[in-house]
């Protein structure tokens, strides 16, 4: 269906419906039903118990929906899931995988600080890029510009107290991150397989068009400000 998209890893499978009328709300249990009858005919046992459904909108009070049903099991509304290992809500402002995150990423400090004592500096400094930064900057390049403020400043902390171990050959945390993210959104428009093509009108100028949001959850979303980037960089 035009308004439902499957995104598959491994074992695990996600639907997003974009939902506008009853119509698309009939394509999305259509398309739901689908997907569990054909893994039915395929001997596929399909974990009700861990599935979730979220509903994303910028209307202050959420849309009333039908209930979901998968192999006679009712499906409950939540507000957060665990998919690939970041915890998503539904405002996509990843407030408690940041807090998890940082939370984490202060424990390894403590070891990094103890090994450094007990090792030398160009050792301390790789176990803080493979330890530490690899941690952080899992999945920010896309989460980056919907964090909260406070969380980037607890991640720019964790930088800094690097930097006063003395740790050469360290990145600052925005420059970092904008590095990441250029390469990323390069790797993404180079990929004409990829799903966000769908989502991103060239012009013929050769710029990159996105849409107007009126919302900050709009504007601070990862695919205005990668048209932004790309505008910038071209």
């Amino acid at each position: 269906m035009s308004n439902v998209t499957i995104l598959k890893y491994a074992d695990d499978t996600c639907l997003i419906g974009c939902i506008a009328n009853p119509l698309d709300l009939s394509n999305y249990f259509y398309e739901i039903n689908r997907v569990a009858n054909q893994c039915a005919d395929l001997d596929l046992l399909l974990n009700a118990s861990k599935t979730k459904e979220m509903i994303f909108s910028t209307q202050r009070n959420k849309p009333d929906s039908p209930p979901l049903t998968l192999n006679n099991t009712d499906i409950n509304f939540c507000d957060s899931v665990k998919y690939l290992g970041i915890d998503i809500d539904c405002k996509l402002r990843f407030e408690d995988y940041a807090d998890k995150v940082i939370s984490k990423a202060s424990q390894r400090m403590y070891i990094v600080k103890n090994f450094l004592y007990l090792s030398s500096k160009p050792l301390a400094c790789m176990l803080f890029k493979s330890f530490v930064v690899s941690l952080l900057m899992y999945c920010l390049p896309i989460l980056y510009t919907s964090l909260y403020s406070r969380d980037k400043k607890e991640m720019r902390k964790i930088f800094k107290d690097a930097e006063k171990l003395g740790l050469d050959n360290i990145d600052n945390f925005d420059t970092l991150v904008s590095k990441r993210t250029k390469n990323f959104m390069l790797q993404l428009m180079h990929d004409n397989e990829h799903f966000i093509h769908d989502f991103v009108e060239k012009c013929p100028s050769g710029r990159y068009r996105h849409m107007k949001y009126r919302t900050s959850w709009g504007k601070d979303c990862f695919l205005r400000h990668m048209c932004i980037t790309l505008n910038d960089i071209l």
